[in-house]
């Protein structure tokens, strides 16, 4: 076995990589990948997700700002595209300092559903929020998921995750082991 695995390893309730990824796969443990690392290490197996991956909700958020600019006749709508384009870069850095901000915007969309209505521009712009935080979320899960596959067969990737300090393992019992730490 590698000597920096073995190091790893030996402040961790796991023997060995095998029973890591294990415990992992039986939700007995989890590993923390920051998103750069999810992306390196999911990028050779799926390079368009990882390029592209961000801007997968700006389309059905444009067709449903074209719809609503042509049922309600009013092409200023139209200008809500150029706050779409921005809207996952916005969602991402939200997400970073742990804002739930789709909250927000659901209970937006329910206020115009039930109470009273908004302008036009309020509802639609929130469920395009809900619809680009949605797809964002499918998007660094399925990377997630690619990644840990990955890196259940790649001792050097995952080492050098843990010790750039990307990765962190969280035993069942919350203890959490980083680099870091």
């Amino acid at each position: 076995m590698n000597t920096d695995l073995e190091t790893i390893l030996e402040d961790t309730p796991y023997n060995s990589y095998e029973d890591l990824f294990t415990a992992i796969y039986n939700n007995k443990a989890k590993i923390f990948i920051s998103s750069r690392a999810l992306r390196d290490i999911s990028y050779l197996e799926r390079p368009f997700t990882v390029s592209y991956g961000n801007y997968f909700g700006i389309i059905p958020s444009i067709v449903l700002t074209v719809i609503a600019t042509i049922e309600h006749q009013n092409f200023f709508l139209l200008l809500l595209i150029l706050l779409e384009l921005i809207l996952p870069f916005v969602i991402i850095f939200l997400n970073a300092f742990k804002i739930k901000s789709t909250w927000v915007a659901i209970g937006i969309i329910i206020i115009d559903l039930f109470f009273f209505e908004l302008p036009i521009a309020i509802p639609l712009l929130a469920t395009c929020w809900v619809i680009n935080a949605w797809l964002l979320k499918r998007v660094e899960r399925s990377l997630y998921k690619t990644s840990v596959r990955l890196l259940r067969n790649d001792v050097d990737s995952f080492i050098d995750a843990y010790y750039s300090s990307e990765l962190t393992i969280e035993d069942c019992y919350g203890n959490r082991y980083s680099h870091s730490r």
